[in-house]
């Protein structure tokens, strides 16, 4: 019965659309593993700052469910192996470097994107915001990039990508990948959404984090860095 309603509830977190309105819905709290949660557990869990919320909104009912900040894990021999042969054959990635990938699942519009950067609050509170990008400031945040890690032999800075949204990948063809198959969304996931930064160690062992800076980028790529970061 439990794995009927993990599977039910994955189908629908994976194909739901997001309606406006909210009013008089049942919220269902969810652990990292899909099972329903007590809202009190819920709350405690949120507060140890180990796991961030993933949300998604039905015609009658909320799911809240919880996705750890940052994940720590190793690939197996097998899975390892068929991702360096993938990676080599369709992109030319070498598999004996360290991996810092950046996943966006959709790409920016460039026509729907601000002609300069801004900060939209997404409540009444101006609790939460998101950050909207300029063409200009966006462009620029990924040629800084290239420049910080081209120095660095041992590391190979990737960028993979679902659904380009008109956004001109050509422009930086051996910077952006398009996920063939999903391949990396699928790995390295919560069955929700896929992490947006995922370092790969040529040994297998891999940190996926919600959220990433250049300097955690730059910090992790060093075994030492991970190793203190993971005790």
């Amino acid at each position: 019965m439990k794995s009927y309603f993990k599977d039910c509830i994955l189908i629908l977190l994976l194909f739901v659309t997001f309606p406006t309105i909210s009013q008089n819905k049942k919220t269902i709290f969810l652990d990292a593993s899909l099972q329903p949660i007590d809202k009190t557990i819920y709350q405690k869990q949120i507060a140890s700052k180990l796991f961030v919320t993933a949300i998604v909104e039905l015609d009658t009912v909320i799911y809240k469910k919880l996705r750890y900040r940052n994940y720590f894990g190793k690939l197996n021999f097998k899975k390892k192996y068929q991702l360096n042969k993938f990676f080599n054959s369709r992109h030319g990635i070498d598999s004996t470097k360290t991996w810092v990938i950046h996943y966006q699942d959709t790409l920016p519009n460039p026509k729907k994107m601000p002609a300069k950067s801004k900060i939209v609050y997404t409540d009444s509170t101006k609790t939460t915001h998101i950050h909207l990008s300029s063409l200009k400031d966006y462009q620029a945040h990924y040629n800084k990039e290239l420049k910080q890690f081209k120095k660095k032999k041992e590391v190979s800075l990737l960028h993979f990508y679902t659904d380009k949204n008109q956004y001109n990948v050509d422009r930086l063809s051996n910077f952006w990948f398009k996920d063939q198959n999903n391949i990396i969304k699928k790995m390295f996931s919560d069955h929700v959404k896929p992490y947006g930064l995922i370092i790969v160690y040529p040994t297998g062992e891999f940190f996926a984090s919600c959220y990433f800076t250049s300097s955690m980028s730059k910090n992790l790529i060093k075994p030492r860095k991970y190793r203190k970061m993971k005790e």
